[in-house]
């Protein structure tokens, strides 16, 4: 049994890792983002929930009030704040292209999203955490691909940490280059979920027709996505924009982060059952939902597997002391004999699965144009990180088995 379940947790990152490998193979000379910008720039406002953010507030506020996109307007809402974030977005009330909306009580980020919604009367609505920050040209691409592919409802934007001051946020730019790389991948093949807080841009009448974002739910931005796709849209990618934000710094600040994430994808699964094997939402339905939720059990049960190994091989070190004393003495080393004990028929598609994520990274930094940075993240992330996320996901789980109240972080 153990045997059977290293295979499946073995074999199944193996088929998602070549998966994404293959749709590079076959389309990597075709992943053009050359839009026809439009001779007119349709109307633009931007929504900003802030809860907290005294110490990146002005940055945002300025960076998007500097754009010089025409016809573009910031709304930024402050969701009841505790510090000095709305005294700091009101030193900007001046400029004409900013509206401030204050709520008298704290009630969440998509209420807040809401809140900035009711007062959009322009074509397109974007997203962008108050602790973000965008390149100068990304809104204008992002509008470029909206107005040239007619079928898209969201387009989102590639994702960097703001900061790389931590080992954590050098490990988090690994891999946000390698889940950008991913996404691209998605969007080439029409099976992207995602709208990103860090950067969406949404068409306004969608937003307004599905309601605005789900109160209370813990992935807002998942479901608004999932719920487009059932709207029959797409959502796309502008691979060359860039939202920089600022990322949990510490690895208490990330479990809070990644278990809030996996518990909301847990409740979007359920309130989005309708999707799973669904012919109606094509590949994205069919396979890509149904996929991503089974790798992420089998992560679990990896996770699991390991832990009761570990186990086992402590349990048959203490039968050992306990009959025969604790000794030391260096085994014999025998090369032939190592060989044909080794596990291959367990170790061979492991290897093949650290292969074919090596050439993943290795593409994701060549279509990045960037080099190597952070060599001791990327190890973490290429040989630790699996096991990181499937700790996460395990917690994630333990919470929602036992109706823990959910917390946005």
């Amino acid at each position: 049994m153990i045997f059977i379940l290293a295979w499946i947790l073995v074999g199944s990152s193996v088929f998602l890792s070549m998966f994404y490998y293959l749709i590079y193979i076959q389309n990597k000379g075709q992943m053009t983002e050359e839009f026809k910008m439009p001779e007119k720039f349709p109307s633009v406002s931007i929504l900003v929930p802030a809860y907290n953010e005294e110490s990146v507030v002005s940055e945002s506020l300025e960076n998007l009030l500097s754009l010089g996109y025409p016809n573009l307007k910031v709304i930024f809402i402050d969701d009841c704040s505790e510090d000095s974030t709305l005294k700091k977005a009101r030193e900007f009330e001046g400029n004409e292209s900013l509206e401030i909306v204050s709520l008298d009580e704290n009630q969440g980020k998509s209420a807040a999203l809401n809140a900035g919604l009711d007062k959009v009367e322009s074509k397109y609505t974007a997203v962008q955490d108050a602790d973000s920050v965008i390149a100068g040209d990304v809104l204008k691409k992002a509008v470029a691909r909206m107005t040239s592919e007619k079928d898209t409802g969201a387009v989102i934007a590639r994702i960097r940490p703001l900061k790389d001051n931590t080992f954590v946020r050098k490990l988090q730019i690994v891999e946000y280059m390698a889940t950008n790389f991913h996404r691209k991948l998605m969007s080439t093949v029409d099976i992207l979920d995602i709208t990103p807080g860090a950067f969406s841009l949404y068409q306004t009448e969608d937003l307004k027709d599905l309601g605005g974002f789900d109160v209370g739910n813990l992935t807002e931005d998942q479901d608004m996505a999932w719920r487009i796709r059932k709207k029959g849209r797409s959502i796309r990618m502008v691979y060359g924009g860039m939202s920089s934000t600022e990322l949990p710094s510490n690895f208490g600040d990330l479990k809070g982060q990644r278990v809030r994430w996996a518990r909301g994808y847990i409740n979007n699964v359920f309130k989005h059952s309708d999707l799973l094997f669904s012919s109606k939402y094509g590949w994205f339905s069919r396979f890509h939902v149904p996929v991503q939720f089974f790798i992420a059990l089998v992560s679990v049960a990896g996770l699991g597997l390991i832990g009761y190994g570990l186990f086992q091989s402590l349990y048959n070190l203490y039968i050992t002391i306990s009959t025969v004393g604790l000794t030391f003495s260096l085994p014999e080393f025998n090369l032939m004999k190592s060989l044909l004990s080794f596990q291959w028929k367990v170790y061979t598609p492991l290897f093949l699965g650290f292969f074919v994520t090596g050439a993943l990274l290795k593409n994701a930094y060549k279509e990045s144009d960037r080099s190597i940075e952070h060599p001791h993240g990327l190890f973490f992330y290429f040989f630790a990180f699996f096991f990181l996320k499937a700790f996460f996901w395990s917690t994630a789980i333990f919470k929602e088995l036992t109706s823990t109240d959910k917390v946005w972080t």
